[in-house]
């Protein structure tokens, strides 16, 4: 699963780690970049030893845009935050379209109540099946377009078992089996 964890500006940290630049410029080439883990349940941080740089080259020709490819098939549960990201280089910079494909037509997507379009990201609060769609990205600029299509899987998974609860009277040192079942609708 991926999701946006940190966003300020042209800067957002994904899921697997990944800093995102939006419109990378030489003034992103001049800052150091480090990485810091926090364990939420226990605040102790994690910190990378090595600082990163980014260097940042001005392109003399164009450049048709093209979308570095991550997975294409995205499965979330009812109810999650989903990211859908593009990421595109090319020169000048890319300009994104998002669509929602439903049948052989393309719908624009924008912005609402749920959903974020962020130039090369949507974000989806609190996901429902009516999600569930193949999302195109279309990354363009005056040499040309690159786009992907996003498949979105939205469901419900439920158990097909029973789970077994262990509880345990500390009264009596005895340990006591609770078995519950049953299928979410």
């Amino acid at each position: 699963m991926s999701y946006i964890y940190a966003c300020c500006g042209k800067y957002k940290i994904a899921a697997d780690g990944s800093l995102i630049i939006e419109k990378a410029d030489l003034s992103d080439g001049k800052k150091k970049y480090r990485c810091i883990c926090k364990d939420e349940m226990d605040n102790e941080s994690v910190t990378s030893i090595p600082w990163g740089q980014l260097i940042v080259t001005e392109p003399t020709t164009l450049q048709v845009p093209r979308i570095r490819s991550g997975s294409r098939e995205h499965h979330y549960k009812i109810g999650s935050a989903v990211e859908l990201y593009c990421i595109a280089q090319g020169y000048p910079v890319p300009n994104y379209m998002w669509f929602k494909q439903e049948g052989t037509r393309l719908l624009p997507l924008s912005s609402n109540r749920r959903i974020q379009v962020l130039r090369s990201t949507v974000l989806i609060h609190k996901a429902s099946k009516i999600d569930t769609a193949t999302y195109v990205c279309v990354a363009n600029n005056s040499a040309g377009e690159d786009r992907i299509h996003l498949q979105l899987v939205i469901s419900v998974t439920s158990p097909e078992h029973g789970v077994e609860v262990r509880a345990r009277d500390l009264r009596k040192r005895k340990l006591q089996a609770i078995v519950v079942s049953g299928r979410l609708k």
